[in-house]
């Protein structure tokens, strides 16, 4: 990657079971431990024999990521911890998918600079979200509705929701996806319970100001709603069963038109 201008070559990464970690930054204490380390071996050996301690490398060789920008800490996340997983940013996931090291679709995303395999849809799932996207467009108007279609949020993440609703442009985003700005509502569907999407991406959808999030779960007919982003969190989450009702949150729709979760979920299971 570093020859194909994804890397910069002096960036230090290992690859460690199909995951480029960043090589660990040595702190001076951990210099000095090396260097005698280095020496006692050579006293010990003796015979003339040199050890050289492997200097650190220019500090600009070791990634640095602005946490400001960051959602998750990928260190602490129970499936990836204790790696410090190398971030890319768009710009470079893109550049990963022109050279053909991953494939140009919507099984891949990137959230928070990690790259992941996105959930399968099952049937029951496309059915839903067939379903979904007829009843949104009966009254959304001018908003445009996107079904599996990229949404960038800052300069680390590219997510893929199965749907977004987003505000009119010109070009009808033929020019670059909508980012966060443009955003007023995402939607993921899900028929496993052990998708981990709710917990992954909402706190990202949150960080960059996406309006509002549902969570389709298909499996247990029910609809999870999150709205008013705060930091990385949405600080109100309701969930309704396929009997009740909810409103959609877009401007300019009237707050009472109901979108009904029966509807949804009718012989999806």
């Amino acid at each position: 990657m570093k020859r194909l201008g994804i890397l910069s070559p002096g960036v230090r990464v290992e690859l460690l079971d199909g995951l480029i970690t960043d090589m660990h930054r040595p702190t001076q204490r951990e210099i000095d431990v090396i260097a005698r380390v280095a020496e006692t071996l050579a006293e010990r050996l003796g015979d003339g024999t040199t050890i050289h301690a492997s200097p650190p490398a220019h500090p600009e060789c070791y990634a640095t990521f602005d946490p400001a920008l960051m959602v998750h800490d990928w260190e602490r996340w129970p499936p990836t911890a204790p790696l410090p997983l190398h971030r890319f940013s768009v710009e470079e996931c893109h550049r990963l998918i022109e050279v053909g090291i991953i494939e140009r679709s919507s099984e891949t995303e990137l959230i928070d600079g990690a790259v992941f395999d996105a959930p399968a849809r099952g049937p029951r799932s496309r059915d839903v979200l067939g379903r979904l996207d007829a009843l949104l467009s009966s009254f959304l108007g001018d908003h445009v509705i996107r079904l599996v279609a990229p949404v960038q949020l800052g300069p680390y993440s590219e997510v893929w929701p199965d749907v977004a609703i987003v505000r009119p442009r010109s070009d009808r985003y033929a020019q670059g996806p909508p980012a966060a700005a443009d955003t007023l509502l995402l939607v993921d569907l899900r028929d496993d319970d052990e998708d981990q999407r709710q917990a992954v991406e909402w706190p990202v959808y949150a960080r960059w100001g996406v309006k509002s999030a549902w969570l389709v779960d298909v499996s247990r007919r029910r609809l999870v709603a999150a709205r008013n982003p705060e930091n990385d969190a949405y600080t109100v989450v309701v969930a309704c069963r396929e009997h009740e009702t909810i409103s959609v949150p877009v401007e300019g729709i009237a707050s009472e038109i109901p979108l009904s979760a029966v509807n949804m979920f009718r012989d999806a299971g």
